[in-house]
């Protein structure tokens, strides 16, 4: 069958090393979020996540949104 959508496979979240590594990437990036609600984040971990974050996310904080997107 062609033109369907790309085959799938269930992967265990324990042993799945891409599934590993966007849990690992969603926790910094959490944690940067924090710290910038705290006021108290950090420039250069801001720039280094900002290729990751969907810049079509809604945030409930405007400032720390700018800081993320710009």
């Amino acid at each position: 069958m062609t033109g369907g959508p790309p085959c799938r496979r269930l992967v265990r979240s324990f042993t799945g090393p891409c599934i590993q590594v966007a849990k690992f990437l969603a926790g910094v990036a959490r944690k940067i979020a924090s710290d910038q609600l705290k006021g108290e984040d950090d420039a250069e971990l801001t720039a280094l996540i900002r290729p990751c974050v969907d810049s079509g996310l809604i945030s409930g904080d405007p400032g720390g949104w700018q800081r993320l997107a710009s």
